[in-house]
């Protein structure tokens, strides 16, 4: 039963590392794109796609994270790389098109060219004879600054390293991730500590003829054992699971 317990214990922490690590993974991702790093941005948003379940699959969630993704491999000069991002995006999302007031004119020509949409809005039906005294009304220029491209300047993209994977939140911490290293290091220290005071308490009870003075108190402090050190353990993976897929 302690075992069962245990075993529940431990997949609980894991899957909450989990969704914490996928939303984490979102929040930087849009934070990136919004401050116009998006060589960062581009890692991030295809590690939050590939960590989305089958119920997000074919959501808002997933149009808007693949839209994102493929503004930032165009605005970070990944033109190819983009296009074939957008082609994915239409496949999934056929009546996918861009916003024009969020959406400069040459990015959606260039889209427009290297991926069009595959359902086109139908022209609509003007009659063969039209009216003489109906004025043609051209359209009004534009202003220039809204064609000009913007110039973003990009920081450097920040790479992995294996020191992401240390124990006790020490891996987020080095990530900036401060919240979660605060997280990992008080669940590890709290249930390494419960570990060691259940030995305690567990070996003082016993006689040195192999009896227990108090059987309860004996019983209860392995239970202190058990979930601690099975705690522990689940915490430890749970944190390098989020050092290896949750840090950029």
């Amino acid at each position: 039963m302690r075992a069962l317990f245990t075993l529940v214990f431990c997949l609980l922490v894991t899957q909450s590392a989990l969704a914490a690590s996928k939303d984490s993974l979102k929040q930087r991702a849009f934070a990136a794109f919004k401050e116009g790093e998006f060589k960062r941005a581009i890692p991030l948003f295809e590690r939050y796609l590939a960590h989305l379940d089958s119920g997000e699959q074919g959501t808002a969630i997933e149009r808007e994270a693949r839209e994102h993704l493929v503004l930032a491999l165009y605005n970070a000069g990944k033109k190819n790389d983009a296009a074939d991002a957008c082609r994915k995006l239409r496949a999934h999302f056929p009546d996918h098109v861009f916003n024009p007031d969020e959406v400069m004119p040459d990015a959606r020509a260039f889209f427009a060219s290297r991926c069009p949409a595959e359902t086109a809005v139908p022209a609509a039906i003007t009659p063969s004879i039209e009216p003489a005294s109906q004025p043609t009304v051209e359209p009004a220029p534009q202003a220039a600054s809204s064609d000009a491209p913007r110039l973003v300047q990009e920081a450097p993209a920040r790479k992995w390293s294996a020191a992401y994977l240390v124990p006790l939140g020490i891996g987020q911490f080095l990530a900036g991730s401060p919240v979660r290293g605060a997280i990992f290091l008080a669940a590890e220290v709290l249930l390494g500590a419960l570990n060691v005071v259940g030995t305690v308490l567990y070996f003082r009870e016993l006689r040195p003829n192999g009896y227990f003075r108090d059987v309860e108190r004996a019983r209860a402090a392995q239970i202190m054992m058990d979930v601690g050190f099975f705690g522990l353990a689940g915490a430890l993976v749970a944190g390098l699971l989020d050092g290896a897929f949750g840090e950029p």
